[in-house]
């Protein structure tokens, strides 16, 4: 009897731990699911994994045929990948992932490791011991500057984590990159955050901008679409930020972030539609709230659609094409690569394939679907190889700027112009590192293409170059004015020459009077100059 009533009396003690395991089992594939509702960890892993760990860790695919590592049959052998171990903390019920951004959204560069006051760093093991995260809105232990989505991060007086956070104003909150309104509306039935609370995608966010993008897609605002409202450019506290809201068709709006950020959040939604898709037809949990049903959609229509997926009828974000070109526009940065590699060792267990291989999107959702393969075990890790320092210049006519292109592995580099009548270059070929001067010859936009061949495949980056005319002096307009004072100067000379004594001296009262007073402004002028510069 006291046998049989053990188990009953651990159960408790196991389910108030600080997590619960729950095993689904289908045919060979097993998916872990660990729901921590408990103490977040003390001890902090800083260090990034090692090429060797990474490609380990999506090894399962090495073996699968080709047509398995393309299109969507990837997202179908991703998602046991991503979801075997997964760790989640529940978004609703604590504070546990504004806790976790004290280190995942941490700005390293102004909130270095051996600055934290509430826990220990060992430099020689880039760890932290001991760590105390913060327990209110009001708690300020450790208070580091965050990377925040959609803030100007090149100025110094950014928001902070604990001390500076709120639903709509200038602080930060917690965006969910991909809207929960499409495919995951309502809880699980455990209740646990599952998708909800996906750190992957739940990102520290500027509160205002925030509240602006609502669920809108992610989107260009002006790639050849017709709006039917002009919209408005937000401004953070800490300076412009680049994020337009439109109406399209009356109805749909779409969301476009500074370019620093569209990369990381084309990633995000690609990592969302990898854990969280039903291509396989079968799943080892129900899909609900927790484990929601999810697709890429290259359709504004769809945007306006919200609601709880079901296992026939999936939700989604988009758009593709402008997601794929954001991809490339703003590659993976070392932030970005850093939070991807804090969180699989020390909070969630699991990773953002797209940071790991950003050129696996265009295998699921690009040109490249069915001609290449996802290959973990060769594939380059973070896409590393060839880099470019600009993105895009803006010009006017003959000035010039400076760029570089590197190599991985220091390989000469070729640089072509589609149009080479407006700008031209220093020179068309170059070592890894070398300056290119650009100059700009007329009038126009041009794109500047940058070769080079690693590992034995040709990689190319585009640098879209506009040349605009600066305004010229309107002559025309100076001649005008210059004729009209001389013609008022022989009008008044004629006058006083041919007046009587009367009006000469009532002209000569008046162009006196006219020096005076524009002596005396000009005076003010420059003295409220001087003063103001003081």
């Amino acid at each position: 009897m006291k046998r049989q009533l053990l188990p009953l009396l651990i159960m408790p003690s196991i389910l108030l731990g600080s997590f619960s395991l729950l095993i689904f089992q289908k045919g060979n594939v097993t998916e872990l699911k660990a729901y921590s509702e408990g103490k977040l960890p003390t001890t902090i892993d800083l260090n990034d994994s090692s090429s060797d760990e990474i490609r380990n860790y999506y090894s399962g695919l090495n073996s699968l045929e080709n047509n398995e590592r393309t299109g969507t049959n990837l997202l179908k052998n991703l998602k046991p990948i991503l979801s075997n171990g997964q760790i989640y903390y529940s978004y609703d019920n604590n504070k546990k992932i504004w806790q976790m951004y004290e280190i995942t959204d941490r700005d390293w560069a102004k909130s270095p490791a051996n600055e934290i006051t509430y826990g220990t760093y060992d430099e020689t093991t880039n760890t932290i011991t001991g760590y105390v995260y913060g327990s209110s809105d009001s708690d300020s232990k450790n208070n580091p500057y965050v990377h925040a989505l959609y803030n100007n991060r090149n100025l110094d007086n950014q928001a902070k984590a604990w001390g500076n956070h709120n639903q709509d104003g200038w602080g930060i909150n917690q965006e969910h990159i991909w809207a929960k309104s499409h495919g995951f509306d309502t809880k699980g039935s455990d209740g646990s955050g599952g998708a909800r609370g996906d750190p992957m995608h739940l990102w520290a966010g500027n509160g205002w901008a925030n509240h602006e993008h609502s669920n809108y897609f992610f989107a260009y605002v002006d790639k050849n679409r017709s709006y039917s409202d002009a919209g408005e450019k937000y401004q953070t506290a800490y300076g412009n930020l680049t994020g337009y809201s439109l109406t399209v068709g009356g109805e749909e709006k779409v969301f476009e972030p500074q370019d620093s950020d569209k990369g990381d959040i084309a990633r995000a939604i690609f990592y969302m539609a990898a854990r969280y898709n039903y291509y396989s037809g079968s799943d080892e949990s129900p899909i609900d709230g927790n484990n929601p049903n999810l697709i890429l959609l290259n359709d504004l229509s769809e945007n306006s659609r919200t609601g709880t997926s079901t296992a026939t009828s999936p939700y989604g974000m988009g758009l593709i094409s402008d997601l794929l070109e954001w991809n490339k526009l703003d590659p993976v940065d070392d932030y970005e690569i850093h939070r991807n590699n804090l969180l699989f060792k020390n909070y969630t267990k699991n990773r953002n394939p797209f940071i790991d291989f950003p050129q696996w999107a265009d295998l699921i959702w690009g040109s490249e679907v069915g001609s290449k393969y996802a290959a973990p075990n060769l594939d380059r890790i973070n896409d590393a190889g060839l880099s470019v320092s600009v993105n895009q210049i803006n010009l006017n006519i003959d000035e010039t700027k400076e760029i570089t292109a590197s190599t991985s592995n220091n390989s000469n580099i070729t640089w072509t112009i589609s149009d080479n009548t407006i700008v031209e270059l220093s020179k068309t070929t170059s070592s890894s590192g070398e300056k290119i001067t650009v100059k700009a010859l007329k009038k126009g936009s041009t794109t500047i293409t940058v070769k080079a061949i690693i590992d034995g495949e040709e990689l190319t980056k585009s640098i879209k170059v506009t040349v605009t005319e600066q305004a010229k002096p309107n002559y025309l307009l100076y001649i005008a004015i210059g004729g009209g004072v001389i013609l008022l100067v022989i009008i008044v000379i004629v006058i006083y020459v041919k007046g009587n004594k009367k009006t000469k001296k009532k002209i000569s009262s008046g162009v006196k009077k006219a020096i005076k007073n524009y002596t005396k402004s000009s005076s003010g002028k420059k003295s409220g100059s001087s003063k103001k510069k003081k």
